[in-house]
């Protein structure tokens, strides 16, 4: 009847629900409600929680917006607002601006017929409801703005019981529900309106995010501190654990050189000890044969007594090897050619067969002794050879 004849009930709100209209709801976090900024680093919308304080604010500004149409000069004032809410205080408040210009874009792509005609709207007759039919409607208000307006009637009935009184069974006149519908659609701005939060309880809330701005502040430097400590804990211990390698090192390197210096004193030592074994064999080889050609009893000479040219000076030690050894190690002028073939001519004289007749007459046909003299001659004519071409060729 009346009601749905007034020209000024069919300005519609920012929408039925402004926090679907506004994408409020973050639908990574199961529609909960998240900062509405925009993180490059991440390139997706971030998702810091807001906190209670700045949550409430936002539903009471939600509210508002509900109550205005979208033409409104309070509009843009409360979406500025409602961005500053619904922003981390961390890192996203610089998007403040960004964040209400896109959903300024936004309440005018959902509402593009009342924004192509301007912000003005008819205001409301003196006539009473019931004396205008559906018919007299301004032509300029279409069937779907009349249905948008009831739509959201039906919600804030349900939301709020107190929004129909001023629609309620009980009539009294037209004047009376013409001023309450204008309190309630006013589109000259939200100044004349009732305010919703007291003046002393908004400047408290104000205080409580500054605080909470402070509080997070703290928490940030504490956390860098935290962090500081930590790399300077690492550090330290990366290079406790380098020198522990370096000392490692040294101390292996160290060892590594002791060793390789007590291997070779040990080496030297052992030459230098086997030097003075063979120079000790030499003088006893030397002295033997000096008693066993001066003893002039022949009677007294035996197989037993020759001095045998071999380091241990028995007859059983005796072999090729042994033999070249026992010259080229025993004698002191080993190294010198020239003395080596003048010892091996003399030598060569005392150890041939025919010798053993002079030497030991008792043993001239022990077939073993005989065969002994001829392997040591034969490694002294070869030792002999050997020391006449290196005379050549040192000359």
């Amino acid at each position: 009847m009346g009601i749905h004849s007034g020209s000024y009930f069919r300005k519609p709100s920012v929408q039925r629900d402004p926090e679907n209209l506004l994408q409020i709801r973050n639908p990574d976090r199961c529609d909960n409600w998240t900062c509405v900024g925009y993180a490059p680093s991440m390139k997706r919308r971030c998702r810091n929680p807001i906190n209670q304080y700045n949550r409430s604010d936002a539903r009471n500004i939600l509210n508002e917006l509900s109550a205005l149409d979208p033409s409104a000069s309070d509009v843009k004032p409360l979406l500025h607002r409602l961005a500053g809410k619904l922003l981390c205080l961390r890192y996203h408040q610089d998007q403040q601006s960004s964040v209400a210009m896109d959903w300024e874009r936004k309440v005018e792509s959902k509402f593009p017929a009342i924004h192509a005609r301007g912000t003005k709207y008819p205001e409301p007759t003196s006539k009473s409801f019931g004396s205008r039919s559906k018919n007299e409607c301004s032509p300029e208000i279409d069937a779907d703005l009349f249905s948008e307006f009831m739509a959201w009637y039906a919600q804030r009935q349900k939301q709020s019981p107190s929004t129909s009184d001023a629609f309620a069974g009980t009539r009294t006149s037209p004047e009376n529900r013409t001023s309450s519908a204008k309190m309630q659609y006013d589109p000259r701005g939200s100044e004349d309106m009732p305010k919703t939060q007291p003046e002393s309880k908004q400047s408290s809330r104000e205080e409580h995010t500054a605080e909470e701005r402070t509080r997070e502040e703290e928490e940030n430097e504490r956390a860098r501190k935290e962090e500081a400590r930590k790399e300077k804990a690492r550090k330290e211990k990366a290079e406790e654990e380098k020198a522990k390698k370096q000392r490692e090192q040294e101390e292996f390197n160290e060892r590594a050189r002791q060793r390789a210096e007590r291997m070779r004193r040990e080496r030297e030592e052992r030459l230098k000890h086997e030097q003075q074994e063979w120079e000790e064999a030499w003088e006893r080889y030397l002295k033997a044969w000096d008693a066993f050609e001066n003893e002039h009893d022949l009677s007294k000479r035996s197989k037993k007594c020759i001095p045998w040219p071999s380091k241990s000076g028995n007859s059983k030690d005796l072999t090729v090897d042994a033999i070249k050894e026992f010259y080229s190690k025993a004698p002191p002028y080993a190294s010198d050619p020239n003395r080596v073939w003048k010892l091996m001519r003399i030598e060569l004289r005392r150890w041939h067969t025919d010798h053993i007749a002079i030497t030991l007459p008792s043993a001239e046909k022990d077939e073993e002794l005989v065969s002994m003299f001829k392997m040591v001659t034969q490694v002294i004519i070869g030792l002999r050879e050997k020391a006449g071409t290196e005379r050549a060729l040192n000359k």
